[in-house]
Parts: structure tokens; C-alpha cells; sequence
């Protein structure tokens, strides 16, 4: 994983797109995603990348907005749609919009931001160093 973010060029944000968050990766399922990616891979890759977003919660297993094969019913479950892609992308934008040359641009810092999505309540929270 190192090796591969030394090849990027620019500004490196990682995405943690999970049902639970890295510190609740346990690898007991196989079925457990990203898979062997935890918060101890993480912490080792720190300095490699100038931030990281965690969405949790983002696939809700709604079909509403997908379009796909009728054979592929399962897979369409499993992956995020337009409502999922919307939380992730209000998720990304400001800590891209931080790398975004312009007046007023703010030096890149190594930080993490993390939004969990509630599918009971349908509510995103954010959270970072300051506001857990």
C-alpha cells in the first residue's frame, strides 16, 4: 500500500468506504470490505497521504435510482447508489477543496475526517481530531 501511494503524484486522500469504521475491522468474515485493511494499516501509512475521509454506512441496500441487468439484482444491492454517492461526495468535497489552489488556500495537514451515515435515523455526522 505504500508503494502504491509513493507512485501517486499530488495530494493523496484516502477513502474508507465501509460498513463500520477502521477500528471495528475485525477480518473473522470473509465477506468483511475493504478486506485486510484496518486501523493499524492505516496508522502505518501516516505521512503518505494529506488526509483521510471515512464514510460508514454508505451502502444501505436500496435499489431506488440503480439501473442494471435483472441478473444483477444482488450485486445492485451490495453497491452504493445515487444516495450513497451524494453522502460520499458531500463527505469529499470540503477536504478536497482544501488542495484546491486559490487565495486563501490552506496548507495541506495530515487530518481525518470521517462522516457516519445512521440508515435508521438518516442522518450524516461528521467528525475530526476536534469534533469525535
Amino acid at each position: 500500500m505504500r508503494r502504491i501511494l509513493s507512485l501517486i503524484k499530488g495530494e493523496v486522500i484516502l477513502l474508507w468506504l465501509s460498513d463500520h469504521s477502521p477500528a471495528e475491522t475485525t477480518h473473522a468474515l470473509e465477506e468483511e470490505e475493504p478486506r485486510f485493511v484496518d486501523r493499524v494499516m492505516i496508522d502505518e501509512l501516516e505521512g503518505s497521504f494529506a488526509a483521510m475521509v471515512e464514510v460508514v454506512g454508505a451502502r444501505d441496500g436500496s435499489l431506488e435510482g440503480k439501473i442494471y441487468p435483472s441478473a444483477e439484482e444482488e450485486a445492485a444491492r451490495f453497491l452504493p447508489g445515487p444516495a450513497s454517492h451524494q453522502r460520499i461526495a458531500d463527505a469529499l468535497a470540503p477536504v478536497m477543496a482544501e488542495f484546491i489552489p486559490g487565495p486563501g488556500r490552506r496548507e495541506a495537514a495530515t487530518r481525518t475526517v470521517s462522516q457516519s451515515f445512521s440508515i435508521r435515523s438518516g442522518t450524516a455526522v461528521n467528525r475530526s481530531a476536534t469534533r469525535p
